[in-house]
């Protein structure tokens, strides 16, 4: 870690790619600087950013990431996931030492399995440090080329970041049942991140030839591939693949993963690619949200002034599905928080990632609102339809 110095803005490669432990190590070992910026994406296991003089910036605030903006330890910069590349190479956060889990390989690169931004940034940086892990998954796509200084660290013990969902509710298997009835077999599928998408995912596992593009794939997209609902063949970018930029689950996820065929990873300027997935003969985008108002804008960032979610890839994927000539885009949502706080609401208590002009299918356990091509009524009717009952009179007040 001595090549890092003052003034560089050090980033780490997101989610499944960089042990806790290497995030760790890495900011002790830079304690004594006086200036840096420090990236994160992904985070799963809390850290201390915490030091006079530091900045630190994510586009993220779940996981790990949330208890550090709440705490003023991090900043959240609303970035869209396709722009993060651009964010992160060029301004005031040009990214100038990345540190992933990883190793080289005969004059190549291996990383942990989570590309997103990470190649343009290795390409942009100064020095990349890697640490060998045991079981680092080989995944198509995380080898390649690169002529950056590289210092590879001793090897270490500590795992790769597991993320793990408990089993479906009643409510979550409700929203199931409706997200299967708008997937038509053979369709090309998005599946966003969170446990509701995770959840109704698992209503899918009966339709068939399904093709999946995506963000970041997680353990119900194995659950797809290995029930056979999933099996790309009738996709026409990288047919027969399960594409996506970067794996986010259980150990089980990474070994399923591990030098399999039919899964590839592409860094996030092709995932979220419209212009690719156009290219699809059906694609469906499936997304979670933490609000919805009544005319079809739907808020998947912040709550009352807290910022809990993200920009994401969210508009990436709904603008290029309801852009599609053959194409959905869902948003599904329980209908009700935690805390009895309804989530079809009037008007939006944090920015609207999703204006009202792209508004198509949102779901809840009480079933679907088609808005797309829809009058403003005719949306305010469909979403109270579909709200919790006991905040349906409120609503059409």
């Amino acid at each position: 870690m001595e090549g890092i110095r003052d003034g560089d803005c050090v980033t780490w490669a997101e989610g499944s790619a960089t042990s806790n432990a290497l995030i760790a190590e890495t900011l002790e070992a830079v304690g004594h600087l006086r200036e840096l910026k420090l990236w994160f994406g992904i985070l799963t296991a809390p850290q201390n950013f915490a030091r006079e003089g530091w900045q630190a910036g994510t586009y993220a605030g779940f996981h790990a990431a949330r208890d550090l903006l709440r705490r003023g330890m991090a900043q959240a910069h609303p970035v869209p996931y396709s722009q993060l590349a651009r964010f992160l190479t060029s301004g005031d956060w040009q990214v100038s030492v990345v540190v992933a889990s990883g190793r080289r390989e005969a004059g190549r690169l291996r990383i942990g399995p989570h590309l997103g931004a990470i190649n343009p940034c290795i390409a942009a940086a100064r020095l990349v440090v890697v640490q060998p892990t045991p079981a680092l998954p080989e995944v198509a796509g995380t080898l390649f080329d690169c002529d950056r200084l590289v210092v590879e660290l001793p090897a270490a013990a500590s795992p790769l970041p597991e993320v793990t969902a408990g089993a479906p509710d009643a409510v979550e298997l409700a929203m199931a049942g409706h997200v299967a009835a708008l997937v038509p077999d053979g369709a090309t599928i998005e599946l966003g991140m969170g446990r509701s998408v995770d959840a109704v995912a698992s209503g899918l596992s009966r339709r068939a030839r399904l093709g999946l593009h995506t963000g970041v794939m997680t353990d119900a997209a194995r659950s797809l591939m290995d029930s056979g609902a999933v099996t790309n063949s009738q996709k026409a970018f990288e047919p027969g693949r399960s594409v996506a930029t970067g794996l986010l689950g259980s150990r089980e996820l990474y070994d399923f993963a591990h030098a399999n065929l039919q899964i590839v990873l592409h860094p996030a300027d092709m995932t979220h690619s419209a212009t690719i997935l156009h290219g699809e003969p059906c694609f469906v985008s499936i997304n979670s949200a933490l609000e919805v108002d009544l005319s079809g804008q739907v808020n998947s960032e912040s709550v009352a002034g807290r910022y809990v979610g993200a920009v994401g890839g969210l508009p990436d994927f709904h603008h290029a599905a309801v852009s599609h000539r053959n194409g959905r885009g869902i948003i599904v949502l329980p209908s009700q928080a935690a805390s009895g706080r309804s989530r079809i609401v009037a008007r939006l208590s944090g920015p609207a990632t999703l204006p009202a002009s792209v508004a198509d299918f949102v779901v809840t356990e009480h079933g679907i609102a088609a808005l797309r091509d829809r009058s403003a009524d005719e949306r305010r009717s469909a979403l109270i339809a579909i709200a919790d009952p006991a905040h349906r009179r409120e609503l059409a007040a």
